[in-house]
């Protein structure tokens, strides 16, 4: 089955396009090309048995943790996004819809080229 394509001119790639060109830049490249995790981590014990490793996003500043068991297992994970990272009312974003932020960081790149 074929990707789905959003055409210009419609409401949802209106939409998109515009919450996306509102984006401060390094929230863009994460959103296209995804985080940049740094090598640094903080590790939190939870319990005896548990901790949660933290780690930073060196460009738009989300955190992401892990929660391990003292064997390595995975136990549960979450990335807390900053302020104005997520874009309200558009819901999950597909492919699709991921295509028109790319869209926006190429005319802002080719903005910033001139």
């Amino acid at each position: 089955m074929a990707a789905k394509i959003r055409r210009r001119g419609s409401d949802r790639y209106n939409a998109i396009y515009q919450a996306a060109a509102k984006l401060p830049v390094e929230y863009l490249r994460c959103r296209i090309r995804g985080h940049k995790w740094s090598d640094e981590e903080t590790v939190d014990p939870l319990t005896l048995n548990e901790s949660r490793v933290w780690v930073d996003c060196e460009r738009c500043e989300a955190q992401r943790y892990q929660d391990w068991t003292l064997r390595g297992q995975q136990k549960g994970s979450a990335i807390i996004y900053p302020k104005g990272y997520l874009i309200a009312d558009l819901g999950v974003l597909e492919t699709a819809d991921r295509d028109i932020m790319r869209a926006v960081y190429l005319d802002i790149a080719k903005a910033h080229q001139k």
